[in-house]
């Protein structure tokens, strides 16, 4: 149906202008009443919309002798219902059935909307048939006014550029592709609150571009939130939730916490061994790995068991090391040169030349 503002502007154009009509020619040019709905120019005969077939839409008081038909002041009927010149009567007033739009070729037979010429007591639009819903006559032709942009829900009404017509109002362009859900068509561009559409993996939730493989409050779709310690991983509320990155060896993820045995977990340095974090760079009982264990001379030093009491690298302790100059050896963890104190920083721990046999060292 056309647009009740449009029609009204309509309805008033079309006024004025049979208005002009009426007051430049409402009489026949020998004072008699006017020849009303026999005019076969197109348009000039039409009904307008919403006016009473039988009186009233007229512009303008009729002079005596006419009654107002459709829009235009026509000769009245004779008392005993008689019409000259082979018009007939309908409803008081005298029409030419074979041409009249408002009584084509019967009595209150209205060419309406479908078309605008009465030819031969036949309805027509232009020189065709008269249209049929939802299509008008416009201009001599049938439109579809719910759908054609140059007459969109009326004759005349053209759409602006890019505008489409849709059930006879003119709306902006839609959107190709069509926009994802949760997204608005603004102008042939899809935005998704004030900001433009989500990009691939992401939809579009109460105005915001959301990650739903792991959003809590909008998990796999917009909306579903999840309770309970759940947590969204890939679209889905779940318990089991993985730890990233992994955990170390003999510890457990627990709710994508990584846990050794009930307490938090273990250092860089650390080894998770039995439910208790060790060091496993210094600690005896797991020295380079759990549950190896250093024999009572020994120490763990940087993950290895050695002796102290005769390691020259760890002598006396981890990382304490002998200086070869001045010791050849490490005895009951202190160094020595030849069994002997080590030499002093100055000196030198040397073996005697031939023909002494091994490495007697002695101070130089």
């Amino acid at each position: 149906m056309p647009h009740p503002t449009r029609f009204a502007l309509g309805l008033a154009l079309a006024s004025l202008f049979l208005v002009v009509a009426c007051a430049q020619g409402g009489a026949d040019p020998d004072g008699g009443p006017s020849p009303g709905n026999d005019s076969s120019t197109p348009g000039t005969d039409a009904q307008m919309p919403g006016t009473d077939g039988g009186g009233g839409g007229c512009p303008m008081t009729c002079p005596s002798g006419t009654v107002c038909r459709g829009t235009v002041c026509v000769a009245a009927c004779s008392p005993d219902g008689a019409c000259e010149g082979g018009r007939t009567c309908c409803e008081d007033a005298c029409v030419n059935t074979d041409n009249s739009v408002t009584d084509c070729g019967e009595c209150n037979n209205d060419c309406g909307l479908t078309g605008n010429v009465c030819a031969m007591g036949m309805c027509r639009c232009g020189a065709g048939d008269p249209c049929a819903p939802p299509q008008i006559c416009c201009g001599g032709g049938c439109v579809d006014v719910l759908t054609d942009p140059a007459n969109c829900g009326e004759c005349g009404m053209r759409c602006g550029t890019g505008e489409e017509c849709v059930d006879g109002v003119c709306v902006p362009p839609a959107c190709d592709p069509a926009c994802a859900d949760g997204e608005t068509c603004m102008e042939g561009t899809c935005m998704c609150g004030a900001g433009p559409s989500c990009t691939e993996g992401r939809a579009c939730c109460d105005g915001t571009c959301v990650d739903t493989s792991s959003n809590g409050s909008h998990c796999g779709i917009c909306g579903n939130a999840c309770t309970g310690g759940l947590t969204c991983i890939g679209g889905t509320c779940t318990a089991d939730v993985p730890c990233e990155p992994a955990c170390g060896p003999g510890e457990s993820c627990v709710a994508g916490s990584c846990q050794c045995g009930a307490g938090a977990p273990c250092g860089a340095s650390q080894r998770c061994c039995d439910g208790l974090c060790a060091d496993i760079q210094t600690d005896v009982g797991n020295c380079g790995a759990c549950g190896r264990v250093c024999s009572g001379s020994e120490q763990c030093c940087s993950g290895l068991c050695v002796n102290t009491n005769t390691n020259p690298d760890h002598c006396g302790g981890c990382g304490r090391a002998c200086n070869e100059d001045a010791a050849d050896g490490c005895t009951d963890g202190r160094c020595t040169c030849d069994g002997g104190d080590e030499c002093s920083p100055a000196g030198t721990c040397m073996c005697l030349p031939p023909p002494f046999s091994g490495c007697n060292g002695i101070c130089f």
